[in-house]
């Protein structure tokens, strides 16, 4: 074939069986390739469905949270006219017995009619003991403060 000299031969056997592995290689390097591929695909489908999901869960914690500060607000509003108006109760059955106190004892010695209190706080005075009345008005004040703040910590703390 091509003479005496089997160099051409060994030649051509050397280069088909190193043609015929690079193209086995190759194919298992391709296949290998897809496969990643593959697998990158999947992780980044994964990746825009829990992106998505973190996005709804997001939406949802802002609604609730607008909801819980909406209805917290409302609750302290509730709470601070209910407050004001038992106080306003209270004062007001203080300053009355108050005035049937001075209407009993108009006619002779008895207790003499307080200063009109506007700031609902006691006014001072020469005497360091407040009147029996004044220290009623103050206690029940102080009570319907304290049931009030009670009552509304402990609907929050329900929530």
């Amino acid at each position: 074939m091509f003479g005496l000299n089997p160099f051409p031969m060994y030649a051509i056997i050397f280069l088909i069986f190193s043609n015929a592995c690079t193209f086995l290689f190759w194919q298992f390097a391709d296949a290998k390739a897809d496969k990643q591929e593959a697998i990158a695909l999947k992780c980044a489908a994964e990746h825009k469905a829990s992106i998505a999901q973190i996005d709804a869960m997001g939406r949802i914690a802002k609604e609730q949270a607008k909801a819980k500060e909406a209805e917290d607000a409302k609750l302290a509003d509730e709470t601070a006219t209910g407050w004001a108006a038992a106080l306003g109760v209270v004062r007001a059955g203080a300053a009355q017995r108050v005035r049937d106190a001075a209407r009993r004892s108009a006619g002779g010695g008895g207790l003499s009619a307080p200063a009109q209190d506007t700031s609902g706080h006691a006014q001072a005075s020469t005497d360091p003991i407040p009147s029996p009345e004044r220290v009623a008005a103050d206690c029940a004040e102080t009570t319907v403060t304290a049931n009030f703040l009670q009552s509304y910590i402990e609907r929050l703390q329900h929530e």
